[in-house]
């Protein structure tokens, strides 16, 4: 059985939230540009809009560097920044 990677684990490899992979998908996904890497897997399922559909997407393990890469090329503001300044402060 093969085991994909989802948004949560491209976000966490790339040091960025998920709201960023979700912005890139929305833009350069599959159904945008198609320059982002593509996923190995995607499920399509009912939006409950009638007639609509979501996708829910999967990277291959081997796939995520080149994700990450693909995001310092395109969202270098994104993937320099990261979570490090985000979530690494002490309280």
């Amino acid at each position: 059985m093969d085991i994909y990677q989802g948004v949560q684990s491209v976000a966490a490899h790339c040091g960025v939230t998920p709201n960023d992979v979700h912005r890139w998908l929305k833009k350069h996904g599959p159904e945008g540009t198609g320059l982002m890497p593509a996923p190995a897997v995607a499920v399509k399922r009912p939006s409950g809009r009638k007639g609509l559909t979501r996708s829910t997407y999967g990277w291959a393990v081997e796939q995520l560097e080149e994700i990450r890469q693909w995001a310092l090329r395109y969202y270098p503001q994104d993937v320099d920044e990261g979570l490090a300044w985000k979530y690494t402060d002490e309280i």
